[in-house]
């Protein structure tokens, strides 16, 4: 089975949203339906399902809230409604409705993976990564780095998230000679992690070391959401993304 995550803009109607539900309904691949809002939106945040009055708490991970909208999947496809409404509670949106914010559906895939892949994300996952390493360690250790994709001029065709921690390794290392730095080896050897780290070079104001012999030795994947010409969103796991562990080569 093919697994898919498509994204659907919201449209406000009268200070609600409506989702069309006929096709979702005729879907039989379709296994969740969310309503994504970004951080911002504070934690006493509530919507209302007008036509069931069900009342919709947000579950807050990383930098988004999602709302689950998984009762309209019990629905009969005979059901005489062709859309949902969502409204609000007064206190969502602080100033103005959110940019990144979006009814997404999820087909063959279950809500948990995606919602561990951007916890992931997060600095949650750099502290239990951290937690195991003795801090009177001085030897090759992973080390917080975050990618901030706006400095890369890339928030142009990456919708969310616009940073991630991609972490980083520092320390000593009893052999420190030959050392190659990712900085002189040809382009199509680069893992993406290490094209970030290149790119990051370039940016003004931007000190990077890479002299030493502590290096990545394992990597992990990001999650991300890309914006297509046609203003399509498209979910992709990328891997070499992130540090996992360093060594001393």
């Amino acid at each position: 089975e093919n697994s898919d995550i498509s994204f659907h803009s919201l449209e406000n109607v009268n200070g609600g949203y409506e989702l069309d539900i006929r096709e979702i309904l005729a879907d039989h691949d379709v296994t969740g339906v969310d309503l994504i809002m970004t951080s911002s939106t504070p934690s006493s945040c509530r919507f209302v399902w007008v036509e069931n009055d069900i009342k919709l708490d947000g579950r807050r991970i990383n930098e988004y809230v999602f709302f689950n909208i998984d009762h309209l999947l019990a629905m009969e496809h005979s059901s005489m409604l062709s859309t949902i409404r969502i409204v609000p509670s007064s206190d969502c949106f602080r100033q103005h409705e959110p940019t990144y914010s979006f009814f997404v559906i999820y087909r063959n895939l279950t809500k948990d993976k995606v919602y561990n892949e951007l916890d992931n994300m997060g600095i949650s996952r750099f502290k239990r990564d951290t937690e195991k390493m003795d801090p009177r360690n001085d030897t090759c250790n992973v080390v917080p780095w975050t990618v901030d994709f706006a400095e890369l001029g890339w928030d142009k065709f990456i919708s969310f998230p616009l940073t991630y921690n991609a972490n980083a390794c520092e320390g000593k290392c009893a052999q420190s000679r030959n050392c190659v730095s990712a900085m002189n080896k040809p382009i199509n050897m680069l893992k993406n992690y290490e094209i970030l780290r290149r790119l990051y070079a370039y940016c003004p104001d931007v000190s990077l070391l890479d002299h030493s012999c502590c290096r990545p030795s394992k990597y992990g994947s990001q999650g991300i959401v890309f914006r297509g010409a046609s203003g399509s969103l498209f979910f992709i796991v990328v891997s070499q993304m992130r540090v996992l562990e360093c060594s001393s080569n």
